[in-house]
């Protein structure tokens, strides 16, 4: 036990102006409320490891197939088939002759774009450094580059949470005429007039109203809307994770229990009639609201998709796919000076997103 006498001493000594201190420091605890963390006698060591404060994975985005153009090519085209000729096969009379009904095909296009996510680190910073800085950018540029293909997957460049200057995504790909009242036009076909590019859709309540309450009846509509249009498919519901919570809900009362499915990136995903529910947070703001007269993007959390995965493609031209490329100097977009001191890097991807058919 300390001695009264030493306590006086130590008192006395910590009433005494050094350079600014004028408290004994008794206690060492760390003050927080000044962000001092600690007296001066302590060393303050940061852990190497680096915590995310955010999600780097996604769903979806795995989920979509990657194929290359051809050689030479900076542009995709395919044919989109409405029919297979209504009118030509007919009950016929002995010796009458039949009439040739041509089948509908139509020739859609998409043009590339290009993709890039940059980093970079100043010499100082990788000497100085108690970890490896240029690794850790390099990582958040390739992070950062597939979170910003999921949004534009989604998104494209609509809304206030679009992507500037990206391809079309679902939201704008999966939209019907007469429910939206869009007339755009999609990969050089007329939505309204080129029926094959109109999606199917079901109101979840009040037809012509902006919500309505979700309810598994809306789903099965969904499936078999698509079903008499199509039969087989890799098909997938993509919500947000509020939705799958909702969806969940409704499934628990009814002890309705399809089992889950392992997809892409080792994610374990319920079923739903043997079509899995895929999550991406930016379904929250997929706000495609069926007012009969137009689109509203309003960024609200209120569509589910449910898309072919057999249908959509992610197509790279010359096989450039998250290539990285190293640069070594900065320059300045304005006085185009260079920084010999800076390293750093760009992921690239040029990509031409193909949808051949949506519901």
């Amino acid at each position: 036990m300390a001695s009264e006498a030493f306590m006086h001493v130590r008192a006395a000594l910590g009433a005494i102006d050094n350079a600014g201190i004028t408290d004994a420091n008794v206690t060492g605890l760390p003050d927080l409320s000044t962000g001092t963390y600690g007296g001066v006698e302590t060393q303050k060591i940061i852990d190497q490891m680096i915590i995310d404060a955010f999600s780097r994975d996604t769903e979806f985005r795995p989920l979509v197939r990657r194929e290359r153009l051809p050689t030479g090519s900076i542009s995709f085209s395919w044919l989109l088939q409405g029919d297979a000729g209504t009118t030509k096969a007919v009950f016929y009379s002995e010796g009458a002759a039949g009439t040739p009904d041509p089948s509908a095909r139509k020739q859609v296009i998409v043009v590339a774009k290009a993709l890039r996510s940059d980093y970079e680190v100043s010499g100082l910073l990788i000497a100085g450094g108690f970890f490896d800085v240029l690794a850790a950018e390099a990582r958040d540029a390739l992070t950062q580059m597939n979170l910003t293909e999921e949004k534009a997957m989604i998104h494209g460049g609509l809304g206030t949470v679009g992507v500037s200057g990206a391809y079309k995504g679902i939201q704008g790909l999966v939209l019907n005429a007469t429910a939206h009242g869009v007339t755009d036009t999609v990969y050089g076909l007329v939505r309204g007039t080129d029926d094959e590019v109109d999606s199917q859709q079901v109101d979840a309540g009040t037809s012509g109203t902006a919500t309505g309450v979700l309810d598994l009846s809306d789903l099965d509509s969904a499936i078999t809307k698509v079903e008499k249009r199509k039969l087989t498919g890799n098909r997938i519901f993509l919500m947000s994770f509020e939705r799958a919570d909702e969806f969940n809900q409704l499934l628990q009362p009814q002890q309705r229990f399809a089992g889950t499915i392992e997809m892409e990136g080792g994610f374990r995903r319920q079923l739903y009639r043997q079509i899995p529910l895929v999550r991406s947070k930016e379904m929250a703001n997929y706000g495609v609201e069926n007012d009969g007269s137009a689109t509203v993007n309003g960024n609200t959390d209120n569509c589910i998709a449910l898309l072919d995965m057999d249908d959509i493609a992610f197509k790279t031209v010359a096989g450039v796919d998250q290539v990285h490329v190293p640069i070594v100097g900065g320059g300045d977009s304005t006085n185009f000076l260079q920084r010999g001191d800076v390293r750093g890097g760009c992921e690239q991807v040029h990509p031409g997103r193909s949808a051949r058919s949506r519901y």
